[in-house]
């Protein structure tokens, strides 16, 4: 006679920390929007000064929600004995920090190009623009780089646009977008303070990354009609 199968009954404390562990990249969500909203008015007031001393909080923000709340390409999930578990976790930590590495010099330098080749200011403002690609690619860049390092196959679907859509590819995919409507304002007129560089780019991509991210997490395993 076949014994029957049993399976593991979940502790509460177990059911409780799945839970929170499924929230927490909401949380991560609302903390950013939170401290974005809490800023505006300073980065109008002083683009560059805000978003210099902004930029240390957010790389931290970033750098914990890697950590906490993806998962890294080939990363086997370590269980059983207590050394695996701190291996594991000193393995998240110095990716997520080479990951903000990566973002804050190789990312920066190129959307700083990007920038400029779009039209931003090449002999003026260049302390905000620098910051702008920083803030953006801390945004966009660095979850990507810590969920699939360097993986060429990876990257080249993700800039064809051709990546399965999942919360990290569409924040990114959305900062990028939103930065590139944020520059509409721009030339509308420069009698609004909200107006002057790069005020609306940054906050273009502050938006398209919350409702990429969002979107993303929504309606995962889609791609895009590129």
């Amino acid at each position: 006679m076949p014994t029957p199968t049993t399976h593991p009954r979940r502790t509460p404390a177990a059911t409780s920390t799945s839970a929170l562990r499924a929230t927490e990249p909401h949380i991560h969500t609302a903390i950013l929007a939170s401290i974005f909203i809490t800023i505006f008015p300073s980065l109008v007031y002083d683009p560059a000064s805000t978003l210099l001393w902004t930029l240390p909080g957010l790389a931290l923000l970033q750098a914990i929600y890697q950590v906490r709340c993806l998962r890294m390409l080939n990363l086997t999930s370590t269980s059983g004995t207590g050394k695996k578990e701190v291996m594991g976790v000193t393995s998240k930590i110095i990716s997520s920090f080479l990951a903000i590495l990566f973002a804050t010099t190789i990312g920066t330098t190129t959307l700083y190009v990007l920038l400029v080749l779009f039209g931003a200011p090449a002999t003026t403002h260049i302390l905000p623009t620098v910051l702008c690609a920083m803030h953006t690619a801390l945004l966009a860049v660095a979850p990507l780089v810590y969920k699939y390092r360097l993986e060429g196959r990876v990257w080249r679907e993700i800039l064809g646009g051709r990546a399965v859509v999942e919360e990290c590819f569409a924040g990114g995919v959305g900062a990028l977008v939103g930065a590139w409507i944020g520059a509409v304002p721009i030339p509308l007129g420069v009698d609004r303070e909200w107006q002057k560089w790069p005020v609306t780019i940054v906050t273009g991509a502050y938006i398209g990354y919350i409702v990429g991210k969002s979107l993303g997490w929504m309606y995962p395993g889609k791609r895009l009609p590129l």
